[in-house]
């Protein structure tokens, strides 16, 4: 099996990876360079029929015109802050605002956007990584973001971790979206979710 292959190109020429994890008949896990975008997975159903259960493009200018944030890692820092303001060690911060006046998932020019370097890989393993310089998108301290996916027998596990030269916030997460029927399978209507949690944190009309 090829692990490495270019995917698609940006417009500038810059080539886009898509890297193989894990082997049939079990989980297969298909990411990209390109905001370390976990595009497909592949496993095999209680029926065993193999199917695509993650949502991705087609493309890279595909993921890059979307507002979905479709599999990509999310940083600096995922979900909402209000205004793009907040106070740190007694200072205030500002950065990027696109969505509704709030910040969303980064910025305008989140990690999801961003090439991403391979650090490492392998049969069943990769980790990639991406340096934010100090003031990227507003945040103060330059930052280096990991990401290590890892192809078990029973599914995968993404690590995330940062270190940073200054004191900041950081937030990072996978933002996949699921349909365990399967690619082209229509709607998530009839799954059932359910989450071990004492408590949730409700949103304004403006996702916060």
């Amino acid at each position: 099996m090829t692990r490495r292959a270019v995917f698609g190109h940006l417009r500038d020429g810059r080539a886009v990876q898509r890297l193989v994890l894990g082997t049939a008949p079990g989980p297969v896990l298909h990411l990209l360079d390109l905001g370390a975008t976990a595009h497909r997975l592949e496993v095999t159903g209680p029926d065993g029929v193999r199917r695509n259960v993650l949502l991705g493009h087609g493309s890279p200018q595909a993921y890059l015109d979307s507002t979905d944030y479709i599999g990509g890692t999310i940083g600096r820092y995922a979900n909402r802050i209000a205004g793009g303001r907040f106070e740190l060690a007694g200072a205030a911060v500002e950065v990027g605002v696109h969505d509704r006046g709030n910040h969303l998932h980064g910025g305008p020019d989140g990690f999801d956007r961003r090439l991403w370097d391979v650090v490492e890989l392998d049969d069943a393993a990769a980790t990639l990584a991406v340096h934010s310089p100090d003031g990227d998108q507003g945040f103060p301290g330059a930052l280096r973001a990991r990401v290590r996916f890892e192809v078990r027998p029973d599914g995968v596990a993404i690590t995330l971790s940062a270190h940073t030269d200054a004191t900041t916030v950081v937030n990072l997460t996978s933002h996949a979206y699921f349909n365990l029927d399967g690619e082209g399978a229509g709607s998530i209507d009839e799954h059932l979710l359910t989450l071990a949690s004492d408590a949730y944190t409700p949103v304004d009309p403006t996702g916060v």
